[in-house]
Formats: structure tokens, C-alpha cells, sequence
């Protein structure tokens, strides 16, 4: 545990997950996410897990968090059994359960209030990770969205500590994408940050566990698949395309939160083959802050298509696409607005 953590803000978190037949990760999941919410205020935790399609004993897991949460008297919503694919294109669904599953949190269609109001929406995927990583997470407080690292077991290098697993939505601020393996980045202020383990800007992450500013989606934005003549990309990358309309463009990542997809490779996390400096949370307070003049003046997109006939980009086949990353820096940051 990193004792440089200072305890939480008051700030309303809204957690949220989509989880299907993961049974063998429940145990470890239930745990820290109660000892997660144990450690937030009081009052100051929602909970919410949409699951679907699952045919072994993740429902019975939820069920025994259901009971626990109530314990706790913690506010959630624990739906098992819920809405499965019937022949919808993937990013389509996911983005119907995505919205599922932070639906107290947001404004009705007609105007009407949410359920729960939230300051910040902390969306969990199916990865191991300790309560630690939330609590760190949560304390970047003065960003629109924060993101973790997330590693996968490569089948080319079992032997390997982890490759950083989401390089369909990972762009660097450049718009550019990343690389499984180290250095991981192109653009160098950004890669300098990484190594030393400290939190770095980007243009749009997801990567397995990320904290949002809560108000865009509690004013109604919703995830969604790709319209006409925008990249076909999954609802994260459109989520972030729908944040910089709205002129939220300060992302980034803190490298010091790893979270994975196998349970070997989480005991792994911060392996010195990752080439990533672990770094406690006074490590980054004592730290310069990101400096947003390293980044680029313009911005392109790597738009890597998916069929709507297949579940997976072909990541062999990616463009620069005109995007809503087109625009100068002074008036995306200065003037909370895009030029086209």
C-alpha cells in the first residue's frame, strides 16, 4: 500500500462496470471493490454493475456483492441476466450496456433529474486491480478524464511481464497510436513522463480502468457507435471524439495505476521490463505538473476501422483520419472550443 496516499476527497464517485463470465476474477474483484468503497466517504459511493450473457457463477458473485453493499450501506445497482447480443453489431451493444450500467447517473431523455449525481464516473473493466489504484486515481481531481495502463498475456512472449493491452483507443497527443511494448509512445515529453512513472497527457485512453469528470454524462452524453463518415472505432474512442466537442481535451494517464487481464500478469505489475519508474503519490505531487505547451499545435487521428461484419479492428489497416482532434491547441484549451 502506498502510504503517501492522502485520504480521499469529498467527491461523489459513481462506479460503473459491464462484466460477463468472469467468474475466476470475481474474488479478487469483490474484495477490493469493497475495500475500495469501504475507503471512500460516507455516503459518497455508488455502485453500479450491469452483467449479461454470463453462463457460469459471475451472477452469483454480483449476488454476494448485492448483500454485502447493503451491509455496508452503500448505495448500488446490481443487475445480473440482463440484455444479451441478438445479432447487433458489437460496439453498438456495448455501448447499450455501457449506458446501462450509468443510467442513476444520468439525465433522463425528458429533462428530468438523475438519480444519483455524481462528481466523478469511475468505470472498472473486467482486471485485476487493487483498491489502491482506485484511491489513486481518484485523487486527479482537476482533469476531465484519468487512466490506468492495462497489460494482457501476449501469446507470442507467454514468458513476457505483460504488453499494454489497449491499443485500439490509447492515442498519444499527437493522435497517434501506441505501441504494445517499450518505449510504448512516439511523442517524447510524453514518453519522458512514462518512464519516470508519472502521469502524462494523451488524447483519448480507456485502458481497463479510467475516472471522469461525471457532469458531461450526467447532462446527457451517452456512449455510442460510430456515425456516418466517422472512424468505425469502438464507444470509448467516440466518447473521447464527443468530450473534445465539447471542449474537454485534458486527458491523461498515470502509469503508476497497472492493471491487467491475467492474474500473472498482475503479480507482475511494475516489473522493471515494463520500463515504467514505480512512483508513489508524493513521487507525482513533488513531480513537475503536466506541462501542456509540450504538446503538439494541430491534431490528426489514427482512425484503425472494424468492420461491421467483424468483433475486432484490423490494426494492420490504420489511417489518419480528420477528426475532432483537428483544431488548434490555443483554441481547444484557451477558448473551450474546436476549430474546424
Amino acid at each position: 500500500m502506498d502510504s503517501t496516499l492522502p485520504g480521499l476527497p469529498k467527491q461523489r464517485t459513481f462506479i460503473a462496470a459491464n462484466l460477463k463470465e468472469v467468474e475466476d476474477l470475481m474474488p479478487h474483484y469483490v474484495l477490493q471493490l469493497l475495500i475500495a468503497v469501504s475507503l471512500l466517504p460516507k455516503n459518497q459511493a455508488y455502485v453500479s454493475i450491469y452483467e449479461s450473457g454470463s453462463h457460469d457463477n459471475t451472477g452469483r458473485w454480483l449476488q454476494l456483492l448485492d448483500d454485502m453493499l447493503d451491509l455496508l450501506d452503500i448505495r448500488h445497482d446490481i443487475v445480473t441476466g440482463g440484455m444479451t447480443r441478438q445479432g447487433e453489431e458489437r460496439v453498438a451493444f456495448l455501448s447499450k450496456l455501457r449506458n446501462a450500467a450509468i443510467s442513476p447517473m444520468q439525465q433522463g431523455e425528458n429533462g428530468s433529474l438523475p438519480e444519483w449525481p455524481a462528481d466523478r464516473l469511475l468505470y472498472i473493466n473486467d482486471v485485476y486491480f487493487c483498491a489502491q489504484d482506485i484511491v489513486r486515481l481518484l485523487q486527479h481531481t482537476n482533469v476531465s478524464a484519468v487512466c490506468a495502463m492495462d497489460f494482457w498475456k501476449h501469446a507470442s512472449r507467454p514468458d513476457a511481464p505483460g504488453h499494454f493491452y489497449d491499443v485500439w483507443v490509447m492515442r498519444d497527443v499527437e493522435g497517434h497510436r501506441v505501441n504494445i511494448n517499450p518505449p510504448y509512445l512516439h511523442h517524447a515529453y510524453s514518453r519522458f513522463r512514462l518512464e519516470q512513472g508519472l502521469p502524462f497527457p494523451v488524447s483519448c485512453c480507456w485502458n481497463g480502468m479510467i475516472s471522469l469528470d461525471a457532469q458531461p454524462f450526467a447532462e446527457g452524453l451517452r456512449f455510442r457507435a460510430h456515425r456516418q463518415h466517422e472512424c468505425q472505432e469502438s464507444e470509448a474512442s467516440q466518447m473521447c471524439t464527443d468530450l473534445f466537442h465539447l471542449g474537454r481535451t485534458d486527458f491523461i494517464v498515470d502509469p503508476g495505476v497497472q492493471v491487467a487481464y491475467e492474474p500473472q500478469i498482475a503479480a507482475r505489475a511494475h516489473a522493471p521490463e515494463l520500463r515504467i519508474k514505480q512512483t508513489t503519490y508524493r513521487d507525482i505531487q513533488e513531480a513537475d505538473p503536466v506541462d501542456w505547451a509540450f504538446t503538439p499545435q494541430a491534431f490528426y487521428k489514427t482512425c484503425c476501422n472494424k468492420s461491421d461484419y467483424i468483433d475486432d479492428a484490423d490494426l494492420s489497416k490504420c489511417h489518419p483520419a480528420i477528426s475532432a482532434f483537428l483544431g488548434t491547441r490555443k483554441l481547444i484549451f484557451g477558448m473551450n472550443s474546436i476549430m474546424w
